[in-house]
């Protein structure tokens, strides 16, 4: 309690004190210090004892936690599942690395989990111009330690190994001693590699670029990689000239020095934007890939990427076990095939998908494919309509019928009878994806709209009494997405379309799929058991 006072009637006021008085003023102040003083000591003490206490409970509470008395086995497979293709960079927030650092348990159980410590993806940072030599140099030897750390722990462990690294042109590099060690530790454990990735775009100024340090990967040969399975490379080399100005032959180079791609258990290959000549003769086993992925490679004097038809059609002749297929075309869809190319006619029994990315090839290439077993196709084209509109209908004219899971088309290079064509060719199809030219679209271009909808789901008579019987599109539609841009689809259109495709479902019971998904710029419509759902609404 306060020390008692007569000047309590003065307090608040405007009540000026004599000479007098000025000395009892202050020894109450001083009187009250003291008070307040000996207060906070008792306030502090008290934090004291309550933060005790609640540091007591916490760490018995601690004593209780259901995860203290999950056997070690559980444990440590629920650590590997906190493997995730985002968090897998070398670096401190690998999850190897977190759960080691929680406690002395969890650290044992993590160093002696051999596969928390497989899953490598390695970024090695720009050297740019002005920056700190010393620090990019430690920076690249810290992560040369965490890989080597982690090569150690994962024991005999199958590696998945992941390396980017770009490299301005224009800027001066840094010594590749640097990177020499890293690169080296990953290659001395290739024998354990069951998948790789390798996306590299550099330029080294010695007088022979195959001293780079990245070559160290391509000294490899088959024998060096018994378990690789999947393999996936884009090396972009800039032109170097030595000291005479003479330019240097990388491409000669690299079909030299390519005995990774012949790996007896290869069976998915990448071959990402190359500086270096996609052939048949290459060393890849090609008869044992079951997917295959190719986006061209540089075409030195025109310096750009190039994957012909001939050579596409050459590779796929060799490569009888595909079950996906991805090329991406720079030529004119209607160039016409070498009348030397072999194969003409490419017979593959197992391929279920095919991807035809930049340009949809013309009939001479289309003509030449065999495919009975394709399900999914995705002709994600980005040409004008003149050039492309009825070459994507041919390919659906195909294989449409055929098509049960999956097609993906820009319908921004359909005229509104173009689609409509395509529509008549896909009664099997479950999955729809319809896409548009990010750039302007041209006035040509199909608009979808309420029409379109009314072909998917047609209205009843109660709705509609002018309502005739149509052939209706994609009875085995389950999933459908819009551009969007390309559609005057209102939200209310959506709702009915789905609504009347529930109606239809339940009256033909099996004839027709039920509608689960729209996705569209007005959000993502979910059939739900008791209505439609809107999700991710703008």
């Amino acid at each position: 309690m306060p020390t008692s006072t007569t000047f309590y009637r003065h307090l608040d006021t405007n009540y000026t004190p004599s000479d007098g008085e000025m000395p009892h003023i202050r020894a109450v102040i001083q009187e009250n210090e003291e008070v307040l003083a000996e207060i906070n000591a008792q306030i502090k003490a008290l934090e004291l004892a309550r933060d005790a206490q609640v540091s007591l409970i916490q760490r018995h509470t601690a004593l209780l936690s259901p995860i203290k008395r999950l056997p070690d086995d559980i444990l440590s497979t629920l650590f590997l599942t906190l493997l995730t293709d985002a968090n897998m960079e070398v670096s401190s927030r690998h999850p190897a690395v977190v759960v080691s650092h929680v406690c002395g348990r969890w650290r044992h159980l993590a160093l002696d989990n051999p596969a928390l410590w497989t899953s490598l993806k390695i970024y090695l940072t720009n050297h740019s111009m002005g920056s700190d030599d010393d620090y990019w140099i430690r920076q690249t030897k810290w992560r040369h330690h965490m890989v080597c750390a982690c090569l150690e722990r994962s024991k005999d462990c199958d590696l998945f190994i992941e390396l980017y690294f770009h490299e301005d042109p224009l800027l001066k590099g840094p010594h590749e001693q640097s990177i020499v060690g890293l690169v080296g530790a990953l290659c001395d454990a290739s024998s354990r590699w069951r998948e790789a990735t390798f996306k590299v775009t550099s330029t080294w100024s010695k007088t022979h670029s195959s001293e780079s340090p990245f070559w160290q990967i391509f000294d490899l040969n088959g024998a060096d990689v018994p378990r690789l399975e999947k393999l996936a490379l884009s090396i972009l080399h800039h032109p170097v000239h030595d000291a005479d100005g003479r330019s240097f032959d990388w491409i000669q180079l690299f079909n030299q020095r390519s005995g990774l791609l012949s790996g007896c258990s290869l069976r998915s290959l990448s071959l990402g934007r190359m500086t270096g000549i996609i052939k048949p003769s290459l060393p890849v086993r090609w008869g044992a890939l079951t997917s295959l992925q190719l986006d061209g490679f540089v075409e030195y004097g025109a310096l750009r990427f190039v994957l012909n038809y001939d050579a596409a059609l050459a590779i796929l002749g060799l490569c009888g076990q595909l079950v996906t297929c991805n090329l991406a075309f720079f030529s004119s869809p209607n160039m016409p095939l070498s009348p030397r190319a072999q194969p003409r006619s490419v017979h593959l029994p197992n391929l279920k998908s095919l991807t035809l990315r930049r340009t949809v090839p013309g009939r001479d290439f289309l003509s030449s494919l065999n495919l009975p077993s394709l399900e999914h196709l995705f002709l994600l084209n980005a040409s004008e309509i003149a050039a492309a509109g009825n070459l994507v209908e041919a390919w659906i004219q195909a294989y449409g019928p055929q098509l049960k899971k999956e097609l993906h088309i820009n319908v921004s290079n359909l005229t509104m009878p173009g689609v409509a064509s395509c529509m008549d060719c896909l009664p099997n199809i479950a999955v729809l994806h319809l896409d548009e030219n990010q750039r302007r679209v041209s006035r040509e271009a199909a608009s979808l709209d309420g029409d379109f909808l009314k072909r998917l789901a047609p209205p009843c008579e109660e709705e509609d009494g002018n309502a005739r019987d149509v052939v209706l599109w994609l009875p085995k539609l389950e999933v459908i997405s819009f551009p969007r841009r390309a559609t005057l689809i209102t939200r209310q259109n959506l709702r009915m379309f789905m609504e009347r495709r529930r109606k239809l479902c339940e009256k033909t019971d099996t004839s027709i799929a039920k509608l689960r998904k729209i996705i569209s710029p007005h959000g993502t419509f979910i059939a739900g058991d008791n209505g439609i759902i809107v999700v991710d609404e703008d």
